[in-house]
């Protein structure tokens, strides 16, 4: 009998032992069933975790994708939270008016930030709202600021009406009143330009211009204070000439052909840089210099406009230096002076051995 009891027990362990192995491998299959996270894993997840949740202490230990399932739930919260942003974000922009922009764009934020967990689509019926109150506000905005700048510009303040108007238009290209805020812009731009360019600052007129053109398009008004422009800066064009030297007369002939841009060039002594000459040669011309004996370091710079020592050829200039080094060297014999005379072409030609290097305008 006790033979019979013990046989009993025994096979009643096993099949325990065997019912839990089951348990465990169904739940590691469910879990391996949930695969990638997605908006759809929610039936799949709450399965395998009841599944799991229903297992022993002990059963749970023996689950070998356990941490899978905890990193399936976490990913299903993160989605459903980011798409739960979005929604109430889009809910609580309610009626627009002009201070909604800050709703708006925290709601725009939430929603393009379901891009990257393919999300927008469980989004869809709200985004048709989100656009219509972009398109509201965008259009209320600029309105105002056409209103608001229109009244500095009727007081001559030309200054802060383009920049309410560049705000606007940046802010707001595609709004119905973007067109006019730029046509009313430009003219801003060429009023400030033209009060410049009466009080002599040409550099700043020019670049007031050329930026304002490029924001709003030119119009007949910008064109004719940017023809005076111009014509000021070529009447202010340096002839071929020394414009500054701290150099003393020598023998040496240094000698530059230009390109097709008028060019700046800086002889550099390679002992003492603060020892140099400056000049300028126009465009497809040549131009020599007398240098003293030493060697030399030759910059240049080119650009289409010129604006003085200060500025040189403006910010869209280009700076270069030639890899060798220029000696020149007098001496006498027989009676006789020797000198050295060395040419440049600033610009290609065959056979040319003149290598150069782009530098920056601090190192000009």
């Amino acid at each position: 009998m006790k033979r019979k009891l013990l046989a009993m027990m025994l096979a009643l362990c096993l099949m325990l032992s065997l019912t839990a192995c089951n348990s465990v491998d169904e739940v590691e299959a469910a879990i391996a069933a949930i695969g990638t996270v997605t908006m759809e894993s929610g039936d799949a997840i709450q399965s395998a975790k009841l599944q799991y949740d229903s297992l022993s202490q002990s059963q749970k230990e023996q689950v070998e994708n356990a941490d899978v399932l905890h990193a399936a739930v976490a990913e299903y919260a993160r989605l459903t939270a980011a798409l739960d942003t979005a929604v109430n974000a889009i809910n609580a922009i309610g009626f627009v008016d002009l201070n909604s922009g800050d709703a708006i764009a925290l709601a725009r934020m939430a929603y393009d930030a379901l891009e990257a967990d393919g999300l927008t689509d469980y989004a869809a019926d709200y985004a048709p709202v989100l656009i219509q109150a972009e398109e509201s506000y965008a259009m209320m905005y600029v309105e105002k600021a056409y209103k608001d700048a229109t009244s500095m510009y009727d007081l001559g303040d030309y200054a802060n009406a383009e920049v309410t108007l560049a705000d606007a238009v940046s802010r707001f290209p595609n709004a119905p009143k973007t067109p006019q805020c730029k046509e009313l812009a430009a003219s801003c731009v060429a009023k400030i330009a033209k009060d410049m360019y009466n009080h002599s600052d040409v550099e700043n007129a020019y670049y007031t211009l050329v930026d304002g053109e490029a924001l709003y398009g030119a119009t007949d008004e910008t064109q004719a204070v940017l023809t005076n422009v111009i014509a000021s800066l070529t009447s202010r064009r340096p002839v071929n000439t020394v414009l500054k030297t701290s150099l003393v007369s020598g023998k040496g002939q240094f000698t530059v052909n230009a390109s097709d841009f008028d060019a700046c060039i800086k002889l550099e002594s390679t002992k003492d840089p603060s020892k140099y000459m400056l000049f300028y040669v126009r465009a497809g011309e040549t131009y020599t210099v007398y240098v003293p004996d030493g060697s030399y370091v030759v910059k240049y710079t080119t650009g289409e406009y010129w604006f003085g020592l200060d500025s040189l050829f403006g910010r869209n200039a280009s700076f270069t230096q030639a890899d060798d080094i220029f000696t020149f060297e007098t001496t006498t014999s027989g009676g006789y002076i020797y000198y050295d005379s060395i040419t440049i072409t600033l610009y290609t030609v065959v056979d040319g051995n003149l290598e150069t290097n782009d530098i920056s305008a601090d190192e000009f």
